[in-house]
């Protein structure tokens, strides 16, 4: 199979030439990298940028980046402004603790709620001494479940507490009516990362992770005060109905498919599906009977839910659940059962975290609207918000713009494809009003994120039959993400991921359009490919493409999925080109959209830089290869091959920009060099 650079000839050992000095009538500035916003020590100028321009742009960073204690997987954007918001974070949280423990009078009710929260967490002396009390109601509940009765209303119990064995109910958008919030039923209660883990009988691997698995549950089992021999069995139980669960539930590459995500059947409809669970008893113990609107993700794991509890006996059914809130909880009990379950994340790739980093995570998910106020007010204030919607805006141009001359779309879809645009929205930076979390904070974290849950299911199962708040933010400001949401037909960008190496108010364009612009791009072009298409601009879903105009994207789509299923960022272990194919088309589209959208923006310039030589055309594709460079172990890689819908840096750079001809003559790569590839793959 051929390697992602998509080749394997040897680098020249000189840096490829940038283009010819720009015309005389201009002037030009000499700037370093570093002053344009790209890193040159990241350059390895011992590779070809036309043999591999992923390890031209990021080969000096590989072999100097470390990957941090606690994950086998660090991205130089990502992860390195992740780990700048968790330093700022951390000193807010630290101050408000301090004046906290110190009884200082704190006016302002954020700080004190933000400081309350932090101490009670970083208190493990007292998690030890508390064991598993905080968790013994719930446990004991468990013990109440002999029949289809009780085991709804000990289920119901647990999902109040945001624990999920079986399947999980929330709010949600219609699909069929986007401006109402309904119930969506989905398949839930693994506890490995994929079905595959339990099915694959040729990955030695997964058979490697489900055997830990096993042995994990025993030891928490017997941390709870089992004996051996019921722990094993207990184990035994726990993995017999996951395996059957399993069995039923959708694949990742399924559940990519809004149509067959969508089955409004309703309450009775429920029923009859899985008649031998009590789901009228259920609804009665979560609070809500009078639900009645309910779709459903996966009929036929509904079909396998039935006989899954009907067949379990009630010391099974019981043991499983025991062993969700083990889980669920584990981190918030006593060092036994934080130690252990490190133990077992470690094996699947993913490291302790120091118990500060642990805090501040809770805090993000729990008390969003006061550490996000915080933040923003210290580190995201000024002209940051408008000036980044001024990129968007441009980007949405150029988009608007290349419908017209798509030769694979016909008219009638392009004008549904405008119609949408139109009625695109954007949540950038952070929203207008922040929410409060209305519940004392105590001493006791474990019952913190005790009330939180209860006060979260309540606030989520209570939007079921009511309007849909565009305005409402799904994810925390402080947090590094950026996507397009298809009910809301809204791109979303948060405060956390607008700052450097993305985005600076004063940014060089080139480079700010080549990271930023890139994935403002990218996100465009989700409202449009396989998957955006089936929503309409005011979010349902409904087919508005032609037949024609769907046959002639899949055909085009063909192209990507080969492609990118010849690339193998592991040997032996190739991507899954139909897996990353929405991902890979929304790459290359980006990448298009952003070059369009940059050098209209600098048309007309007086002035070209260049940057430690290289041209404003290759310092855009610099900008795009490195804020994708990665550092990743084997077994991280090798798990996101399984179930990341991404494929790996390299192959996302390479295969993206080896499809763009403007790189090949921004470098002047021959043909037959890997990065000019002689059959492109083009949809946007």
């Amino acid at each position: 199979m051929p390697s992602a650079s998509g080749g394997s000839q040897s680098p020249p050992k000189s840096q490829s030439s940038p283009k010819p000095p720009p015309p005389s009538s201009l002037t030009v500035q000499m700037r370093s990298m570093e002053e344009v916003g790209l890193d040159s020590t990241a350059v390895d100028p011992s590779i070809h940028p036309c043999t591999d321009f992923y390890g031209f742009a990021c080969g000096g960073w590989l072999k100097t980046a470390e990957l941090a204690p606690e994950t086998g997987w660090w991205v130089r954007s990502f992860s390195e402004i992740r780990e700048r918001n968790v330093q700022q974070l951390k000193s807010i949280a630290e101050d408000a603790a301090r004046k906290v423990l110190a009884q200082e009078d704190i006016e302002d009710l954020t700080v004190q709620q933000v400081g309350a929260f932090y101490s009670a967490c970083m208190d493990q002396e007292g998690a030890d001494e508390r064991k598993t009390k905080p968790v013994r109601p719930i446990l004991e509940k468990i013990r109440e479940v002999v029949d289809a009765t009780s085991l709804a209303k000990v289920l119901a119990e647990l999902h109040r507490y945001q624990v999920w064995p079986f399947f999980e109910l929330r709010a949600s958008q219609d699909f069929g009516d986007a401006t109402q919030m309904i119930g969506v039923l989905d398949q839930a209660g693994l506890g490995l990362p994929d079905k595959t883990y339990y099915l694959s009988k040729t990955s030695k691997e997964k058979q490697r992770i489900r055997d830990q698995y096993f042995q994990h549950i025993v030891r928490m089992m017997k941390l709870l005060g089992m004996l051996p021999s019921a722990a094993s069995t207990a184990a035994n139980e726990v993995l017999r109905i996951e395996i059957s669960l399993a069995k039923v539930s959708k694949d990742r590459e399924e559940r990519r498919d809004p149509v067959g995500m969508y089955h409004k059947i309703g309450i009775n409809g429920v029923r009859r599906a899985a008649p031998k669970f009590a789901w009228l008893e259920y609804l009665e113990a979560l609070g809500y009977p009078g639900i009645k609107d309910i779709t459903v993700t996966a009929p036929l794991f509904l079909t396998g839910l039935n006989k899954i509890v009907s067949q379990a006996s009630s010391r099974a059914l019981q043991n499983y659940l025991r062993w969700h809130v083990l889980r669920e909880f584990a981190e918030v009990l006593s060092s036994e059962f934080v130690d252990e379950h490190h133990a077992f994340q470690e094996k699947l790739g993913r490291q302790l975290k120091p118990r500060w980093k642990y805090c501040l995570d809770s805090i993000e998910e729990v008390l969003v609207g006061p550490i996000a106020s915080i933040y923003v007010e210290k580190h995201f204030s000024g002209e940051k918000k408008n000036k980044a919607l001024q990129i968007f805006h441009a980007i949405r141009d150029v988009f608007a713009k290349n419908l017209a001359s798509l030769d694979w779309m016909d008219e009638e879809t392009k004008a549904g494809a405008i119609a949408k645009l139109q009625k695109l929205n954007y949540l950038v930076g952070y929203p207008t009003e922040w929410g409060t979390y209305p519940i004392d904070i105590t001493s006791d974290h474990t019952e913190n994120i005790r009330n939180w849950s209860l006060w979260e299911t309540e606030g989520n199962l209570s939007q079921i039959g009511e309007m849909v708040d565009r305005r409402a933010w799904e994810v925390n400001p402080v947090s590094v993400s950026a996507y397009y949401h298809p009910l809301k037909n809204q791109m979303v960008f948060s405060a956390g991921v607008l700052q450097p190496p993305f985005y600076a108010v004063d940014g060089h364009i080139p480079t700010q359009m080549g990271s930023l612009g890139t994935v403002v791009g990218h996100e465009f072009t989700h409202g449009f490919d396989a998957q955006g298409s089936q929503f309409d601009g005011n979010g349902n879903l409904e087919q508005w493409w032609s037949e024609a105009s769907r046959s002639a994207y899949e055909a085009r789509a063909m192209c990507f999925e080969k492609q990118f299923s010849e690339y193998e960022p592991v040997n032996g272990a190739a991507l899954n080109g139909k897996l990353t194919l929405l991902e890979n088309v929304a790459d290359l589209g980006g990448v298009k959209l952003a070059y369009e959208a940059y050098r209209q923006m600098r048309e007309g310039a007086e002035k070209v830089v260049l940057a430690d030589g290289f041209t404003e055309d290759q310092q855009f594709f610099l900008a795009n290869a490195q804020v994708w460079c990665v550092l990743a172990d084997e077994a991280e890689l090798l798990q996101r091959i399984q179930v990341d819908p991404h494929a790996d840096a390299r192959s996302r750079v390479n295969g993206t920009l080896s499809n763009f001809t403007p790189f090949a003559a921004a470098f002047a790569c021959e043909e037959e060099t890997p990065m000019r590839s002689t059959s492109t793959c083009e949809l946007w």
